[in-house]
């Protein structure tokens, strides 16, 4: 099997401001297990994070065209991420499973709460030169189809930056790989109403800009 290539951009905040710091390129994974996958990448990313504490803070699947975080340098996505509160894992998960697409699970946090993750990686990337809003209308609909409350606001947005714990360990789930492309068209009669799914909370810590709360982005 052929696994898409993802790429995972790596921020520090800068001045208030969230810069990148590094970029890498890996398989979502490998059935021969003799390559580096970004499962494998994901890990030493996080045991660094444990161990150092000096590692780059927030996590991105989108590939920039240049050092900051701005939904204009966004060339495109490998991987779509929605984040949930704590309280909606059990429930969450259990939608996951039924759902039958493939995903990992990421325990992050904010500075108030614990949250996790859910990463979906994409058989094709999502190129938003054009049409940036694909992004925002594939993550309602999944935000809609899994239907539990308590997704993080701002989640289904593209510039949306999630904090690892460095605790967190990277859980990986089998199923079919997400095509973008596909999964619109059937889905293009669907009125998406994630806010219908969402806990808005006050906003914790902004850039200057207004793009993300921290440990997301709205």
């Amino acid at each position: 099997m052929n696994y898409p290539v993802l790429e995972l951009s790596r921020f520090d905040r800068i001045h208030r401001t969230n810069h990148i710091i590094d970029a890498c390129k890996y398989p979502a994974a490998d059935d021969t297990g003799t390559v580096h996958t970004m499962t494998h990448y994901m890990t030493d990313c996080l045991f660094r994070l444990k161990t150092m504490g000096q590692e780059p803070r927030y996590w991105s699947f989108a590939s920039f065209n240049s050092k900051r975080h701005d939904k204009t340098a966004i060339r495109l996505n490998t991987a779509l991420v929605l984040e949930y509160r704590h309280s909606a894992r059990a429930s969450v998960l259990a939608e996951l499973a039924d759902i039958g697409l493939a995903h990992w699970i990421v325990d992050t946090e904010s500075p108030t709460e614990n949250r996790f993750a859910v990463i979906f990686p994409l058989a094709n990337p999502i190129l938003n030169e054009t049409r940036s809003n694909r992004y925002t209308r594939l993550a309602s609909v999944l935000l809609q189809q899994i239907g539990v409350a308590g997704a993080v606001d701002g989640c289904n947005a593209i510039t949306f930056l999630v904090a690892p714990r460095p605790t967190a360990l990277v859980q990986g789930f089998a199923g079919d790989i997400l095509d973008p492309e596909t999964y619109i068209k059937e889905t293009a009669e669907l009125l998406a109403e994630a806010h219908a799914f969402v806990n808005v909370v006050a906003r914790e810590d902004e850039d200057d800009e207004q793009l993300f709360d921290w440990g997301g982005a709205g």
